[in-house]
């Protein structure tokens, strides 16, 4: 688009009056002229917050915007109805610079490391040059890459933006309720998977985003679905140590080097077998899958344990109370161990624990206790998504039948993406590149698991992901409507955020905190925001947007009831 010469004579507005890092101070030298006009069917205003300015200044040229208006005190004193129209005042602006354009070039500069000089002519310009400006500046990018998620909030211009600077240094979208951040969530996947250069995995913890997509291109698996033909499960066998811990919470002392022991002893059955035989008269094995070490020879067993690593997917997960009893020993005399009981009135309420999760009616459809081959597993169902043949590009996954007790669903998804963490950095996404979707980002992000007595579990899959995977092709985009819930350590790795309508000051702080000195004075504008409207700050675009987001073809079934009717 052909943009058009903004400094013109007749659009001088003042001089740059003052500057510093954050702020530029532009004086008007006559308050008699704030009056709206039109030039070559444009229409300008001189005096309204909101309004787009440009400066130049030798070989650069700057675009702000309008922020704050007042009077010198001395001059606030005298006005009135009457004055205001026939006494010369002299207002100030409070600018925010945006960015800086090489005047010879029109090449953009990343920062503004040059600020314009004291004494420096400002011009007064209008939204549709900034829409032109914006969309000028997007050309470099391809058509497939382009998103049209949205409009500009002044003038209603359509305005294009990189999938690539949104994605690859992370998104959070935030918004009160009823802000419109599930509509931006459908919105954005619904151009996602217009294109085809990417994967799309939803994670929809309240079933609301069911109806998203074409079933030609997307595909839903639902955790401890009503419908037993719609189940889909993440086998235990796919766990690791401490996600164990995190379900049976063992305390420091005792417990824990007897959950690490017994898991051990079940997935090293065949060798503790074949490592006994000649050595004692009878079968080792306690009912072929347990090993009872009462009236075994020490050495033997230590020297086993010792030299083979534990494999959960050789597990029956179902013997570890019985084989956290028949561990509770000690050394008697010639090597051989005796029952200890002590050790096993220690341990009994980590076997309780134990056997709680393994008869929990949910737990056992949920991670697939008793291993039913019928069953599918969420993992291989992502590995034949993730295929690069299939035709899929969106992927839901729903977890609203999984229940919040127990921690049983932030556990299961701690343990989901961290399967994803590891085949990003096995190189599955370089080609083609995942995105993951977390609805209700605060329901997961920021958990611990810890009671009273047992260690600390911290689930920090997210976080990892965050900090290590955009090089691996793995990105980030989370929805929440508390930010302030967020772990600072996600919420700084978030190149862009879209953020909705915000009224609690501790999420404005968290947002404020997370976002750079340059957009601080947008924020004051989020409370205002209406249902749909959002501001987009990223780092790797050059100014902040206000976007009113376009309806979604798929809207979340998240309206609530009507009262009255």
């Amino acid at each position: 688009m052909k943009l058009s010469n903004p400094f013109d004579n007749r659009n001088i507005i003042g001089y740059v009056q003052e500057v510093s890092s954050y702020e530029t101070k532009i004086h008007f030298p006559d308050s008699r002229k704030l009056n709206r006009f039109f030039h070559h069917g444009d229409s300008f205003h001189w005096g309204i917050v909101w309004t787009y300015i440009v400066i130049e200044w030798e070989t650069k040229w700057f675009v702000g915007k309008i922020i704050k208006v007042s009077l010198p005190e001395k001059e606030r004193k005298e006005l009135s109805q009457d004055s205001y129209k026939n006494i010369e005042f002299h207002p100030v602006w409070h600018v925010e610079l945006l960015f800086a354009f090489d005047l010879l070039t029109f090449e953009p500069e990343k920062s503004i490391n040059n600020f314009p000089p004291v004494g420096t002519k400002v011009y007064v310009t209008n939204s549709e040059f900034y829409i032109a400006l914006l969309n000028n500046l997007e050309n470099d990018a391809s058509i497939n890459d382009k998103l049209n998620i949205g409009e500009d909030l002044d003038t209603g211009e359509a305005i294009s933006l990189s999938a690539n600077k949104i994605f690859q240094r992370h998104c959070a979208i935030v918004g009160t309720t009823w802000g419109g951040k599930s509509y931006t969530v459908s919105k954005i996947i619904e151009e996602l998977v217009k294109k085809e250069w990417a994967k799309i995995i939803l994670l929809d913890p309240t079933g609301e985003f069911s109806w998203l997509g074409e079933e030609e291109y997307s595909e839903i698996y639902t955790f401890n679905s009503p419908k037993p033909e719609d189940n889909i499960a993440f086998s235990y066998e796919n766990f690791e140590f401490d996600d164990l811990c995190a379900f049976f919470r063992p305390a420091w002392q005792a417990q824990l080097p007897m959950l690490e022991e017994s898991l051990k002893v079940l997935s090293l059955i065949q060798e503790l077998k074949n490592g006994y035989n000649g050595h004692t008269h009878s079968d080792p094995l306690y009912d072929g899958f347990l090993f009872e070490k009462k009236n075994k020879i020490n050495p033997i067993f230590n020297k086993i344990i010792s030299e083979n690593e534990f494999d959960l997917s050789k597990i029956e997960i179902n013997y570890l109370p019985h084989q956290l009893q028949f561990s509770c020993v000690k050394t008697g005399i010639w090597s051989f161990w005796i029952e200890d009981s002590w050790m096993l009135q220690n341990v009994q309420s980590l076997i309780y624990r134990v056997r709680g999760f393994l008869h929990d009616i949910n737990a056992k459809t949920i991670f697939n206790l008793s291993r039913d081959a019928s069953i599918n597993c969420i993992t291989e169902k992502i590995k034949w998504f993730l295929n690069v043949a299939s035709t899929k590009r969106l992927l839901k996954i729903n977890l609203s039948h999984v229940p919040e007790d127990k921690k049983m669903r932030e556990i299961l998804v701690n343990a989901l993406w961290r399967k994803l963490l590891n085949l990003a950095k096995e190189g599955m996404f370089i080609k083609k590149p995942l995105i993951i979707f977390i609805d209700e980002a605060h329901l997961f992000l920021n958990k611990v698991i810890k009671d009273e007595y047992s260690i600390e579990v911290e689930l920090n899959s997210f976080e990892r992901i965050a900090k290590e995977c955009r090089k691996y092709g793995l990105y980030l985009c989370i929805s929440t409507q508390r930010p302030r819930d967020i772990p600072e350590g996600i919420l700084s790795q978030m190149g862009t955020f879209i953020v909705h309508r915000l009224i609690n000051d501790w999420d404005k702080q968290a947002i404020e905190n997370a976002s750079s000195n340059y957009n601080e004075s947008f924020l004051n504008f989020l409370p205002s925001l209406w249902k749909g409207e959002a501001l987009i700050m990223w780092v790797e675009f050059l100014t902040t947007i206000f976007l009113k987001i376009q309806e979604t073809t798929y809207p979340p079934a998240s309206n609530s009831p009507e009262l009255f009717k």
